[in-house]
Formats: C-alpha cells, sequence, structure tokens
C-alpha cells in the first residue's frame, strides 16, 4: 500500500484528503508545517508527497530542490514562472486549486504506476 503525505497548511483540505485517501486504500497523513514535514519525512518513508508551494516561512520550491521524492504540487498560482521552475525540480504534476479528487487520484495513480508501484 503507498504511503502519501499531505503539505498544506489548510487542515481542512489536509483532513479531507488524508481521509477520501484512506477510503480508496492509501496510507496518508498530513503535516501543516515545514518543521512538521521534515521530521516526519526523517522518520517515514512515503511514495509521494501532496505538497502546498506556498506553505509559510520557506519558498516551497527552494525546499523542493533539497527533497527527493514523488512529488504533486497543490497551488493556487498558474504563474508560468512557477511551471517553468516545477519541471526543472522534476515535480510529478502541477494541480491548480480548488481541484477534482478524481483527477488528483488519476496522477496519483499515474505516478504510482510510472514508479512501478
Amino acid at each position: 500500500m503507498a504511503s502519501i503525505l499531505v503539505a498544506d497548511e489548510d487542515i481542512t483540505l489536509c483532513t479531507f484528503l488524508r481521509n477520501k485517501l484512506k477510503e480508496v486504500g492509501y496510507n496518508a497523513e498530513f503535516r501543516t508545517n515545514w518543521v512538521e514535514v521534515l521530521k516526519y519525512l526523517r522518520k517515514n518513508h512515503v511514495e509521494i508527497i501532496l505538497l502546498d508551494s506556498n506553505m509559510s516561512a520557506i519558498n516551497g520550491f527552494e525546499v523542493l530542490k533539497k527533497l527527493r521524492y514523488n512529488i504533486i504540487v497543490l497551488t493556487n498560482h498558474t504563474d508560468v514562472k512557477n511551471l517553468d521552475e516545477a519541471v526543472r525540480i522534476g515535480i510529478i504534476d502541477f494541480i491548480r486549486k480548488p481541484f477534482d479528487f478524481e483527477k488528483l487520484l488519476f496522477s496519483i495513480r499515474t505516478a504510482l504506476m510510472r514508479k512501478g508501484f
């Protein structure tokens, strides 16, 4: 069973995603700040991170450059500069909020299949 970490400051969204992902069979957890995200990643293996690129205190893209995970970025922005940066970092997908859960689920499943999971 694949493990997914939701990293977003919006606790309502995090709770929704964790619950929906568990309903369809994934191990899912969430963290709402960078300190907790990094602590969690030091102790746990995840296949995919669903990451809000604009979490406070740290620029999401700066952290992404250091992480070596399969990442799907969730964002309110569609700035072309951000899209270009995401591609350079190796982001799996870039999904604009608000999003359809089925579209997100498709992106997750596609990413996992590409990784042989």
